[in-house]
């Protein structure tokens, strides 16, 4: 999964019927890659030590409908709901006591994809103020190419911009006023077919996902910190384990196991 939204968001016990790794996967036989909703995702740091959960729960048109995220170190539970208008989707964020704390807003186009979200911040000084948080452009085919953080502030706006390439997300940028980041390159397994994706996590507005697997990412610099993925899948052919593994190992390899429905 590519990042799209900051940490808690998507960012997020299993029984393995299959475990064998793959140096190339070809899950192809896997038809139907949205047909496969998440049920549960768990990561791991590279020695088996939980890190953090997030486990899902949908309503019958595939959405989601709450998410509770478990960080044990930190905040124990923390819940997110979601609910459905017709040109809105609104995302209540609420603390370990089931207080709310905020809310953010998608406000959808034509064909269902977010366009801007604002934010309803129920816990700051200037209580339950609306601010726009955030602009997505998307290209003709529904991939998400760019989305835009703080937009209308001059001094601490952010973007990623996206560029796609035969149904991938082949590379991401940072930018913000000083200037523009390096690439990040993206390879992908040929053949293997994603079922990690925003249709998965029943986060549609967000556009297309890549179709593939990812194999590696790098920064287009003369030192690339390149990452690596490596998977195992379950009996259905889908992803159950995805291994990250940094260029240095120290930095930020992990394990992502996901359950389905």
């Amino acid at each position: 999964m590519i990042l799209k939204k900051a940490i808690p968001f998507l960012l997020l016990s299993i029984v393995l019927v299959c475990s064998c790794k793959k140096n190339a996967p070809d899950n192809s036989a896997l038809i139907n890659s949205s047909a496969s909703l998440i049920k549960e995702m768990s990561y791991y740091d590279s020695i088996g030590n939980f890190i953090t959960s997030q486990s899902m729960e949908y309503n019958s048109q595939r959405q989601i409908v709450l998410m509770k995220s478990y960080y044990p170190k930190q905040y124990d539970t923390v819940i997110t709901r979601y609910e459905y208008h017709s040109n809105q989707v609104i995302e209540s964020h609420f603390d370990t006591n089931d207080m709310l704390n905020y809310k953010y807003i998608y406000e959808l186009n034509g064909i269902g994809l977010a366009v801007s979200r604002t934010i309803i911040d129920y816990k700051s000084s200037a209580d339950s103020t609306l601010n726009l948080d955030a602009t997505y452009k998307y290209n003709s085919e529904g991939f998400l190419i760019e989305s835009k953080f703080s937009p209308d502030d001059s001094l601490h706006w952010f973007k990623m911009n996206y560029q796609i390439s035969g149904s991938n997300i082949s590379s991401q940028q940072y930018s913000d006023k000083y200037g523009s980041g390096p690439l990040r390159i993206f390879v992908y397994y040929p053949n293997s077919i994603n079922t990690l994706g925003n249709y998965n996590e029943g986060i549609s507005w967000f556009g297309k996902s890549s179709k593939e697997l990812a194999k590696s990412s790098a920064y287009n610099t003369s030192a690339p910190d390149s990452m690596y993925y490596f998977y195992s899948f379950d009996s259905q052919n889908r992803p159950a384990i995805e291994k990250f593994r940094e260029q240095h190992p120290s930095v930020g390899s992990r394990d992502l196991r996901i359950t389905y429905y």
